[in-house]
Formats: structure tokens, C-alpha cells, sequence
């Protein structure tokens, strides 16, 4: 093969694979289409409302509804459609619970047990399925939240004879799912549901020789938004 033929070879392969690009990309009747996809790492904030659950037998209280909101980091990676991804959340509850956990008896003096939840936090992975702008996506990892309990043993009144404090932070599992849509290449709403638990502790009153088994559990549903950057 002479030299002029193979320059020649060269030009023609140059000009059958840059010279479209070229031409395209100077029409300026062809408008590119923005791309979007769940790829990246975001910031995010949410707002709603939670449902938190004492469990303590023999009573069962499920509290009132509170309020509820937080802030978020996380990344995904998408693949075809699925999308893969792991969030840090945390959020302030406002949840406090107060009521008797064992009534009086002539044996044995009333317990009431206080219970706040402060602080609400999860680390957890999620996967999704993206259809064009929205995405449906399940979720399931770890949670934890700091927890102030007050026991209280003495008869029915103001003047309980004996008191067991405890703050401390509670680990369990959070699973969950819900609904996102991309507003732009960049921000997107969505709506999310959790269910929390963050295990059981025995509490005792030594004075009394009584013990109680407390678990606290939850519900909460928030709008999110969320930027990727």
C-alpha cells in the first residue's frame, strides 16, 4: 500500500466520524435534550409528621401526632433504570409520652412511665426503579435516637417515693419506600415512608422489686426535596 493511499484511508475516517458531530452540533434547529437521571451525590430536607409507639405491658400507648423534619445526605448510582444508593438522615421528633404502665394494687404501688424522643437518625441503603422523571424506590438500614425515660413507683398522687432516670441513644432497623420526581437535571420532591423500632430495655425499681419492658417504635411520613451537585 503507497502512502498516498493510506493517507487517504486516514482522511476518510476522519471525516466519517467527526464530521457529523461537527455538522450537528452546529444545527441550530437540533435542540439537545436535558438527561435525566438519578446519578450523584445530593443534600436534601424534609418536613412531615410522625406517629411514635411506647410499649410497655401491659399498656400499649401509640401517642398523638407530631411534627417532624430533618436533613439528608446520599448518593445513587443508576444502571439501566435501577438505581442504586445509600442516605444519611437526621431529624429533630418532637414525640414526649407520659402515662401509667401499671396500675396500683394492694401488692404493688403504680408505675408511669415519661418517655421522650429527641433526635431521630438512620443510615440506610436504597433501591429503586426509574419510568422517564419519577422513581418508586424501597429502603431498609439502621436507625437511632436519643431517648429520655423516667420511671416513677409510689401510690396514685404527686409524691412518688422512688424515681429511675435514663438519656441514652437507642439503636434499631428502619425499612421503608416511597416516590421521587426530577423537577430538573438537579432537584427533585418525593414522599417517604418509615417505619422505625429501636428495640426493647428493661427498666427495674429495686425498692420495689417491679421491672418494666419498654419499646419504642414509629411511624412517619415526610415530604422530601432533594439537589444533586
Amino acid at each position: 500500500m503507497s502512502v498516498r493511499v493510506f493517507l487517504s484511508f486516514c482522511v476518510c475516517l476522519l471525516l466519517l466520524f467527526c464530521v457529523p458531530q461537527r455538522t450537528a452540533s452546529a444545527n441550530p434547529f437540533i435542540i439537545s435534550k436535558p438527561v435525566y437521571a438519578w446519578d450523584g451525590f445530593y443534600w436534601g430536607a424534609h418536613l412531615g409528621a410522625a406517629w411514635t409507639e411506647l410499649l410497655a405491658p401491659p399498656s400499649n400507648d401509640s401517642g398523638a401526632t407530631e411534627f417532624s423534619g430533618g436533613l439528608s445526605v446520599g448518593y445513587d448510582r443508576e444502571f439501566s433504570r435501577v438505581v442504586f444508593g445509600v442516605l444519611a438522615d437526621v431529624e429533630i421528633n418532637t414525640w414526649d409520652d407520659r402515662g401509667p404502665v401499671v396500675d396500683p394494687s394492694i401488692l404493688a404501688p403504680q408505675l408511669i412511665m415519661h418517655s421522650k424522643l429527641n433526635w431521630f437518625s438512620t443510615l440506610r441503603g436504597r433501591i429503586g426503579y426509574r419510568y422517564q422523571r419519577f422513581m418508586t424506590f424501597a429502603t431498609v438500614g439502621l436507625a437511632a435516637g436519643q431517648v429520655e425515660t423516667e420511671l416513677y413507683a409510689g401510690p396514685p398522687g404527686p409524691a412518688p417515693f422512688t424515681t429511675v432516670k435514663d438519656e441514652e441513644w437507642r439503636f434499631g432497623y428502619a425499612l421503608g419506600g416511597g416516590v421521587e420526581y426530577l423537577l430538573t437535571t438537579r432537584d427533585a420532591i418525593g414522599i417517604e415512608y418509615l417505619y422505625f423500632n429501636l428495640g426493647e430495655k428493661t427498666y427495674g425499681i429495686a425498692a420495689t422489686g417491679q421491672s418494666v419492658e419498654q419499646e419504642i417504635s414509629g411511624h412517619t411520613v415526610r415530604a422530601t426535596f432533594r439537589y444533586r451537585f
